[in-house]
């Protein structure tokens, strides 16, 4: 290298790494970790402690697991509803225009047949986003910093919706294969 040269005036000016290890390492102190352990054990035994720290936050995920499960079968017996609903609908239609034909009930069956896998379908949908989103709430409830999870999640979602975009177009063009009996 040229002495006077761009490089060696970087290469002279430049700082030193700080390559150095810390001072002082972390120690764990046995009084503190007695002094701990005491308030621990102190606070196990003192009712009021329970009543007012514990309970509240143990109602409070109660109360949202009781929740999404109620939520949840909620979701899923109006599902069913609607679709035997719908299917019965199909056969009373056939059945109500006289003597159906047999492509008429087939027809029909094929039909309810459809409904039912659609149902289905809707409901592990339901329920996915039901229990995830109980799941969020536990969490925050226990003190947990859902912003990096989500974000994660986020950032997890595009790329896989990047990486599976033919298997998420391959499934669309299933529910829609189904939807509108291209088959049939």
């Amino acid at each position: 290298i040229e002495e006077g040269s761009m490089v060696s005036a970087f290469l002279v000016t430049r700082l030193p790494l700080n390559t150095s290890e810390p001072d002082v390492t972390p120690s764990i102190d046995p009084k503190e970790v007695q002094k701990n352990l005491n308030k621990l054990s102190d606070n196990i035994a003192d009712p009021s402690w329970w009543v007012n720290e514990v309970l509240p936050g143990g109602i409070k995920i109660a109360i949202i697991i009781i929740g999404a499960i109620f939520l949840r079968a909620l979701a899923a017996r109006s599902i069913k509803r609607l679709v035997e609903r719908s299917a019965k609908k199909q056969l009373d239609a056939v059945e109500a225009s006289g003597e159906p034909s047999s492509t008429q009930l087939i027809a029909a069956q094929r039909s309810a047949q459809r409904f039912e896998t659609l149902g289905s379908l809707f409901r592990n949908i339901s329920t996915l986003i039901i229990y995830t989103i109980a799941t969020l709430l536990v969490l925050a409830n226990l003190g947990f910093n859902l912003g990096p999870l989500i974000a994660g999640a986020g950032i997890l979602g595009v790329a896989l919706g990047f990486g599976a975009q033919s298997l998420v177009a391959d499934f669309l063009s299933g529910v829609f294969i189904i939807m509108e009996d291209q088959y049939g």
